[in-house]
């Protein structure tokens, strides 16, 4: 069996695919959008507990109350939660799939209430 960490791996590649495959990969010139990017999907793909994949969505929901993120960046960490559902399902990573679920629906849901103007404008056309 896989340990929690290869799985992780493959899982990342599989997310990476979901969002090719749906025309979504956010490409930058921008190394500090980029950078930002990298590392909040870094993060998340190494979060293997459920318990754990509610915390670090609560603190990414502050971070973003407290300082805005690049609308771009936060679109596309949110779109990343969906497809890392779809990833940890893929492996049959269960407790997982749906722990990641459950956080696109809570950050879709923030987005939805939070974002104003060209940001909520931007946020919807990415995600839908």
């Amino acid at each position: 069996m896989a340990t929690k960490e290869a799985k992780s791996l493959k899982v990342a590649k599989i997310a990476m695919r979901i969002g090719e495959e749906n025309g979504k990969l956010y490409k930058t010139s921008d190394k500090n959008v980029a950078e930002l990017m990298a590392i909040f999907m870094t993060k998340a793909v190494q979060v293997t507990d459920p318990d754990d994949v509610k915390r670090y969505v609560r603190a990414m929901v502050m971070a973003q109350k407290c300082a805005p993120a690049v609308i771009k960046v936060w679109t596309y960490f949110c779109m990343y939660s969906n497809w890392l559902s779809w990833g940890w399902h893929e492996v049959g990573e269960t407790e997982l799939s749906k722990a990641w679920a459950d956080a696109w629906y809570e950050l879709d849901e923030y987005s939805k209430d939070t974002l104003k103007g060209k940001d909520l404008s931007y946020y919807i056309e990415t995600t839908d």
